[in-house]
């Protein structure tokens, strides 16, 4: 399996699409995955919510056997080209599937196995920066996929080790978009764990939040990681170089 990353593109920001093409994405109970490709003039989340609110229909539905946990889009990807534009998504009792954006068709899955060498599936899922690597979370455990290598071959981690890292399900994903090389992990233990991506050293952990981890974002130039919790109201802000306290607390949060 290829998924070429063309070298002139600049480098993706955490909220996955080109600049030239929107494909908001929305992953329903239904267990069905569609796309919608707006065109060019709806470029204003404001204008999207009053104006055209009404006037897109999917451009395309996927259907999935089971409930869509998790959806990651492929970090270089270019509407223009369609090898890259492809995104992964992990559904309930089944493997990570990578599905063509274009058309609707499976390129290929990563499967990963428990010890009665049975299917678990992936709660959450991310892609590097570089694109070549996709990592799954899991309760206590984080894989790593070869991109170009589908199938069952992966790296093991176990997180929790002692008192630190994960003692949970990890629920949210976020890789630093400078390619400092730094991997934030949010798990339903409420903390976030931030990991060294090379060699999984653990960094810092971050505590604050009242429930279990549904969200950490970094922002585009990676000096800020953005984490919200299941039963919170608000959003956490840290800066990464510097982790001892909170940068602030968003109210703003539903």
């Amino acid at each position: 399996m290829t998924v070429e990353r063309r070298e002139e593109e600049e480098d993706p920001s955490q909220q996955s699409t080109d600049a030239t093409a929107v494909w908001p994405f929305l992953s329903c109970d239904d267990n069905t995955i569609r796309l919608f490709h707006l065109p060019e003039e709806a470029s204003y989340i404001d204008q999207l919510a009053s104006d055209y609110q009404d006037s897109y229909h999917s451009n395309l539905v996927i259907n999935e056997a089971e409930m869509v946990y998790d959806y990651c889009w492929y970090p270089y990807m270019c509407s223009s080209d369609p090898t890259s534009s492809v995104f992964v998504a992990t559904t309930r009792d089944h493997p990570i599937h990578l599905w063509d954006a274009t058309s609707g068709q499976l390129r290929c899955t990563y499967r990963a196995y428990n010890d009665m060498d049975e299917i678990t599936a992936a709660l959450s899922v991310s892609f590097n920066s570089s694109g070549t690597k996709l990592f799954a979370g899991y309760n206590k455990m984080l894989r790593v996929f070869d991109v170009h290598r589908p199938g069952r071959d992966f790296q093991q981690f176990s997180l929790h080790k002692g008192k630190d890292g994960p003692s949970g399900i990890v629920s949210s994903i976020a890789v630093s978009p400078s390619h400092s090389g730094m991997l934030a992990l949010g798990s339903y233990n409420q903390s976030t764990a931030l990991y060294a991506e090379d060699n999984m050293e653990l960094l810092y952990v971050l505590h604050g939040q009242s429930g279990g981890i549904t969200q950490v974002l970094f922002s585009k130039d990676g000096n800020y990681l953005y984490t919200g919790g299941r039963k919170d109201s608000y959003i956490l802000c840290w800066d990464v170089r510097n982790t001892v306290d909170i940068v602030y607390k968003s109210l703003s949060r539903k």
